[in-house]
């Protein structure tokens, strides 16, 4: 899966991509609902946290990127699924339209962006249709 896929992960906080990048985070950070086999091949589970994989951590791009400011959603291509949990409540309506609207120009045609549960983009009256999964709700690029 690793040579199929790329992922790229952003944070405004240089502090926060410092801690991605080493891997470990508390237990609360990973919580149930990834398949188990992923978690076994990916994930180490200790009395003290996670740690993640190096493999899976080795495949990973980290970046600063402000999404309100930077151009760095557009100089990164396009993308078939973006995930952005729990970041659009941190802005005001009109930033949080803004981010999605770059977000959505960057997927590919049936590209998905999945938001936390907490953030619904129906109120901003995007072009995203808004599907849902299993429980799961995301939000597809019309092709």
């Amino acid at each position: 899966l690793l040579d199929r896929v790329e992922v790229v992960a952003t944070d405004v906080s240089t502090r926060a991509i410092t801690r991605a990048q080493s891997g470990r985070f508390g237990r609360r950070s990973v919580r149930d609902g990834h398949p188990p086999e992923l978690a076994r091949r990916y994930l180490d589970v200790g009395d003290l946290g996670v740690s993640i994989d190096r493999r899976l951590l080795g495949a990973v791009q980290f970046r600063t990127a402000n999404l309100i400011t930077d151009a760095a959603i557009e100089a990164a291509g396009t993308f078939d699924a973006i995930l952005c949990r729990n970041v659009l409540f941190y802005f005001r309506d009109d930033q949080a339209i803004r981010v999605v609207d770059r977000l959505g120009r960057a997927l590919t045609a049936d590209g998905l962006l999945l938001v936390g549960v907490s953030e619904s983009l129906l109120r901003f009256g995007t072009a995203l249709r808004c599907e849902e999964r299993a429980g799961c709700f995301f939000y597809r690029k019309a092709s």
